[in-house]
């Protein structure tokens, strides 16, 4: 529950990821849109 709990709380920054850095690893790899990456 409280996996789900943080993961809800942090979608709308880092796309689900609950440590942003992966979101920007992935977007530097390709594997995530720029845009989804949210500045804070």
């Amino acid at each position: 529950m409280a996996v789900f709990v943080g993961v809800l709380c942090s979608s709308t920054y880092s796309g689900a990821h609950l440590n942003p850095v992966i979101s920007v690893a992935l977007a530097i790899a390709g594997k995530f849109a720029w845009t989804k990456v949210h500045r804070m």
